[in-house]
């Protein structure tokens, strides 16, 4: 198993059974997680079920605007060490 303390991942797709499985298995490896999908308040749920390093955020990355989005949200982990687009 990886360590991934102190890395920060963007993962795309979320609260899907693929995006979830990818979560719960990175969290436990120790990234903390910007989680994205389109249903904060699936994102909130989920993100309380993991724990206090993960933070959803919901954002259509087909928008322009999402990247500048989701790289302030990662601010507050210290950027993106990871980009999983599920």
């Amino acid at each position: 198993m990886l360590d991934l303390t102190g890395k920060t991942v963007l993962l795309t797709g979320a609260t899907g059974g693929i995006g979830r499985a990818i979560a719960q298995t990175l969290y436990r490896q120790g990234a903390n997680l910007l989680l994205t999908d389109m249903d904060q308040a699936k994102l909130d749920e989920f993100a309380q079920q993991l724990g206090e390093r993960a933070l959803g955020v919901a954002v259509n990355v087909a928008d322009e605007n999402a990247p500048q989005m989701l790289l302030k949200a990662a601010e507050q982990f210290g950027g993106v060490d990871i980009l999983i687009n599920n």
